[in-house]
């Protein structure tokens, strides 16, 4: 536990000074509970606003209500895959960051032609997931 706790201050100062950014509403859409779970916990300590959904349809309903300024969705799901969902969600809301979480081998290129903002690999470390997070929000908020 201690060691954890001390490779936390040591990230957060690195964050505090290099990437801070203001916080935001995330959407997260995962299939699999865990990963939702695990990337809302990680975001919320950063001071986001973070929710999960395990589909695509709930999550495309949930933005449709409005309020997120980030998605991030999973390529891989059952009902609509990552990169439907960020379709429709770039109709609904043109302005919203999107970010892929995948363990797919996609190239960054071929993620911004489709719309996507960001990339984050399977598996993840929490900090990669901060600063992944943080510099999408400073390129798109200046």
């Amino acid at each position: 536990m201690p060691k954890g706790r001390g490779k936390r201050e040591k990230s957060g100062e690195k964050s505090n000074h290099t990437f801070k950014t203001e916080e935001v509403n995330i959407l997260i859409i995962d299939d699999e509970p865990q990963i939702g779970a695990v990337l809302s916990e990680i975001l919320s300590n950063q001071g986001h606003q973070a929710s999960v959904f395990n589909n695509g349809k709930d999550g495309i309903e949930a933005l449709k209500n409005g309020g997120y300024e980030m998605l991030i969705t999973d390529l891989g799901m059952p009902d609509l895959s990552g990169w439907e969902v960020i379709n429709i969600a770039k109709q609904i809301e043109p302005g919203v960051i999107a970010g892929v979480i995948t363990g797919w081998d996609i190239s960054e290129a071929e993620a911004k032609q489709k719309g996507v903002d960001f990339l984050i690999a399977k598996p993840f470390e929490s900090n990669q997931v901060v600063q992944t997070v943080a510099k999408a929000l400073k390129l798109k908020t200046g």
